[in-house]
């Protein structure tokens, strides 16, 4: 129906249309899954606030991309929030969807495209996923990481 990210709701007018909702509920069930994405946020952080981004580059990264990806509201996102330059990073992504998304931001790394998104999967044959509580301690890490290089005295 489209995505979000936080602060854009980006409709995906032809599966609306096809569908047949109206931009009013769209706007309704994404205004729903904002808070959801709001709490999960604070629940990856552990509490601690967003880093500022304006300036800054961005370096959005997945494990494979689709046409139909749920990128296109994370790219908009740091756009609108001040980043200098928005990258996205991936291991394999399909032609159509490097095609589309490669044009919305300032670059595009991917070290395979494949023709079929029914492709994708045979990159990932016996892959586990990566559990929320790694990504919580892995950004408590970086938060500390960075929390130094902020703090440090320049001499």
């Amino acid at each position: 129906m489209g995505t979000v990210a936080r602060g854009v709701h980006l409709p995906d007018k032809d599966v609306i249309e096809h569908a047949g909702i109206s931009l009013q509920a769209f706007f309704a069930a994404s205004s729903a899954e904002q808070e959801q994405l709001d709490r999960h946020e604070v629940f990856l952080r552990s509490g601690r606030p967003a880093q500022a981004i304006m300036g800054r580059t961005i370096i959005l990264v997945d494990n494979g991309l689709t046409a139909e990806s749920d990128l296109p509201a994370a790219i908009e996102a740091p756009h609108r929030h001040g980043a200098t330059k928005v990258v996205v990073a991936v291991p394999v992504t399909t032609l159509e969807a490097r095609d589309k998304l490669s044009k919305q931001v300032d670059e595009f790394v991917s070290l395979h495209a494949i023709d079929a998104a029914s492709h994708l999967d045979v990159w990932y044959e016996g892959a586990t996923g990566v559990d929320e509580e790694n990504v919580r301690v892995a950004l408590g890490q970086a938060a500390l990481r960075v929390g130094m290089y902020q703090h440090r005295e320049v001499t």
